[in-house]
């Protein structure tokens, strides 16, 4: 393991991340999605530190899992990136097809 980010200790893989690169729920996205390979505890508060503890489970290797976890991260803050840049147009895009499902009930209650 390279960095000072990444620690592992009695098999348990310690990685600190800054909170002014990941977000708190891209983290704990990540973490999510790595509960079917091993154990997982984020810890901290959000603002000075996050830290991520991954468990791997019997025969797994603790540099693979540390490399899933850094792509399983990579790939929840482009999730939130696309979020923030088109949630508004697909906002518009779900209001525009209640409105062509849903009938105008006002225009009913003239007639």
């Amino acid at each position: 393991m390279e960095g000072k980010n990444v620690e592992v200790d009695n098999g348990i893989v310690k990685i600190k991340l800054p909170p002014t690169l990941y977000s708190k729920s891209t983290v704990i996205r990540a973490a999510y999605r790595m509960l079917n390979t091993c154990r997982v505890r984020v810890l901290g508060d959000g603002i000075e530190e996050i830290t991520v503890e991954l468990k791997p489970h019997e025969g797994e290797n603790t540099e693979d899992i540390a490399d899933a976890f850094f792509a399983e991260l990579l790939q929840a803050e482009m999730e939130e990136m696309n979020l923030r840049r088109f949630g508004d147009v697909r906002k518009l895009l779900l209001e525009l097809a209640i409105k062509g499902v849903v009938p105008d009930i006002s225009k009913q209650s003239e007639n």
